[in-house]
């Protein structure tokens, strides 16, 4: 396959996704600038919280679950569920 030759690309990608993929920094750089505007509680208002993952994605939520146990004062909930 020719990386380089775009009609093939466009044939074999119609949903555009490499250039989705291409955007990610950009993407993850706006979430992190719109995210400090979130008006979140202080770590003393917490009392329960919860990581939701589904598959591979709850992985991370495993990992920061682990991590956070050691220093939270608030329940923590690894949810892998539909509902919440």
């Amino acid at each position: 396959m020719n990386l380089d030759d775009r009609a093939h690309m466009d044939a074999v990608d119609p949903g555009g996704m490499l250039e989705r993929i291409d955007a990610l920094p950009e993407q993850l750089e706006q979430a992190w600038a719109r995210s400090a505007s979130l008006p979140l509680p202080t770590i003393g208002e917490l009392d329960h919280i919860v990581f939701a993952g589904m598959g591979g994605s709850a992985i991370g939520a495993d990992l920061a679950s682990v991590l956070a146990r050691r220093q939270a004062h608030a329940s923590l909930t690894v949810w892998r569920d539909y509902g919440l």
